[in-house]
């Protein structure tokens, strides 16, 4: 009976035992993420991410919900379906002098050589000078709106003369191929559907140093203060992505074009245009402020908002410091 009770004993030590270990090797729960993201070469950083599981290996459970332009992705985020959204630095102005309080914490590219003018040279452009008397496709909300304003001034293009025609992402490569407007201040992903549709009827005015082009990670400052490491771990994902685009070109071409609706040839012609890659520099407040400077000029005695209250640099800073060289108060 005494051998009985050692064995029945034994059992339950090594059953209890067994329940431990389970507990102890369980796998621990992943931080759960929404970023809101839109589907265009810039957000690159963003699909490598996720293809290679970067987002795994720093404990991120991330959902990518998609959306047609930056300023989409932004208003998800201000209303509290996502919590990080990938958005040019425009939306982000608009949002602000709307009332609202958005923060960028990072950049993840930065290009001159996304936005151009694309016109149809049987509509009689063939030079800037041209577009003056022309209808002009843009996309309003957006940094088009801003890059184009630049572009009619270096141009010395009277903004009255040009007939603004608002056109969205999924329209405006074929409202220039019909004909319904004879220019569009264009995406890349726009200008290749157009060498394609028309190859010999377009001229392309390329931005050169007109505008940066930023593409930010931006987030409601609740969730940068409730969760700094998720904003930590999203970063050091995108960061090890980074790292793999620069050393894996071709595979990362090879990921990305299908999420932006393009063949691996064309993304290939366009991919030096982009600079890849996380940081968090000056030109983010230049931008905001020249941008709504733009905006408020019509309003007498409007001043503009304090950017500085829209950027942190806190998550990036402790990620990598070296990444960090905008100068905050």
């Amino acid at each position: 009976m005494k051998r009985v009770l050692i064995v029945v004993v034994l059992l339950a030590a090594v059953a209890m035992g067994a329940v431990g270990v389970r507990e102890i090797t369980r796998t621990p729960a992943r931080d759960p993420l929404r970023l809101a993201v839109s589907p265009q070469i810039m957000s690159a950083l963003v699909y490598v991410a996720a293809e290679k599981g970067f987002f795994q290996d720093e404990g991120l459970d991330v959902t990518l919900d998609t959306y047609p332009f930056g300023k989409d992705a932004l208003a998800k985020v201000l209303n509290g379906e996502d919590d990080v959204a990938t958005v040019a630095e425009t939306p982000v102005m608009w949002s602000v002098l709307k009332g609202a309080h958005p923060t960028i914490f990072a950049a993840i590219e930065a290009s001159d050589r996304d936005v151009s003018v694309v016109a149809r040279t049987d509509a009689g452009v063939r030079m800037p000078a041209d577009l003056a008397g022309k209808r002009i496709g843009m996309v309003p909300g957006t940094n088009h709106e801003y890059f184009l304003d630049l572009f009619l001034g270096v141009n010395k293009i009277a903004p009255a003369s040009v007939t603004i025609v608002p056109v969205t992402m999924a329209d405006g490569a074929d409202a220039l191929a019909s004909g319904r407007i004879d220019a569009l201040s264009s995406w890349v992903t726009a200008r290749a559907r157009l060498r394609a549709a028309i190859p010999d009827q377009i001229v392309i005015f390329p931005n050169d140093g007109i505008y940066l082009e930023l593409w930010t990670l931006t987030a409601r400052p609740e969730f940068l203060k409730a969760r700094p490491e998720t904003a930590r771990r999203l970063l050091r994902a995108l960061i090890a992505a980074e790292r793999y685009t620069a050393a894996h070109r071709a595979d990362a071409i090879a990921i990305v074009a299908p999420h932006i609706g393009l063949d691996t040839a064309a993304v290939e012609r366009i991919w030096d245009d982009f600079g890849f890659n996380v940081s968090l520099d000056q030109s983010v407040v230049a931008n905001l402020e020249g941008e709504a400077r733009h905006e408020i000029k019509n309003r007498p005695g409007a001043a503009g908002p304090d950017f500085f209250k829209n950027i942190s640099a806190d998550a990036l800073t402790a990620v990598d410091p070296g990444r960090v060289t905008i100068i905050l108060p």
